[in-house]
């Protein structure tokens, strides 16, 4: 299988980088008090459905969690907080270093196209990727066989070309569905185990 593949596609937020907005302790920024576990209920709202399309912007998105959420924090202030809760997932920087001398990396998340940028760039792995594709930026998500089909294209790979890791079972099905082997994410220790079965590390 090895000599066929070409590129390697990662989902990025549990994957690569580790994001979540659960700590119910109050937190300060800049003198102000807040509760990053209330900051949650952004990605609850239907205007996230669209940021997470490019059809809103990212300043659209939280005015609109504003107005139905009790917030005093200004964009500016969300933007770092959201930054401070984002981490690289364990041990996945020595598999991507041996990767990156094998393969072409990409990413390829359902995100708006700034969060998705400050979550890859905050998880300190940015450098290992030749491409990053963001649902905000091709207006669709994944597990929607479109928005694979544009990443093929972006690539320049066709299915059997690529490896397609993800820790949700929809979007590896439908991958899969497409001809790309496909890989469901729990760890990296997991996540070796697979490569090494597939002779792919």
């Amino acid at each position: 299988m090895e000599q066929d593949i070409t590129w390697m596609l990662f989902d990025l937020t549990g994957v690569i980088s580790s994001f979540s907005f659960d700590n119910p302790e109050k937190q300060t920024i800049n003198d102000k008090e807040y509760i990053e576990k209330q900051l949650e209920a952004i990605y609850l709202l239907e205007e996230y459905a669209k940021y997470a399309i490019g059809e809103m912007s990212q300043e659209e998105l939280f005015d609109a969690f504003k107005i139905v959420n009790d917030c005093d924090l200004t964009f500016d202030e969300f933007e770092e907080v959201h930054r401070r809760s984002i981490f690289p997932i364990a041990g996945m920087e020595d598999l991507l270093k041996r990767l990156h001398d094998r393969y072409k990396l990409a990413i390829v998340s359902n995100e708006g196209s700034e969060w998705g940028r400050r979550k890859l760039t905050a998880s300190g792995l940015g450098d290992y990727f030749n491409e990053v594709i963001i649902s905000g930026d091709i207006g669709v998500l994944k597990p929607n066989k479109e928005f694979f089909a544009k990443s093929l294209g972006i690539v320049g790979a066709s299915p059997s070309e690529c490896v397609f890791v993800d820790d949700t079972e929809e979007n590896v099905k439908s991958a899969e569905e497409l001809g790309i082997t496909s890989i469901l994410f729990s760890s990296a220790e997991e996540f070796k185990k697979a490569l090494e079965d597939r002779r792919l590390l």
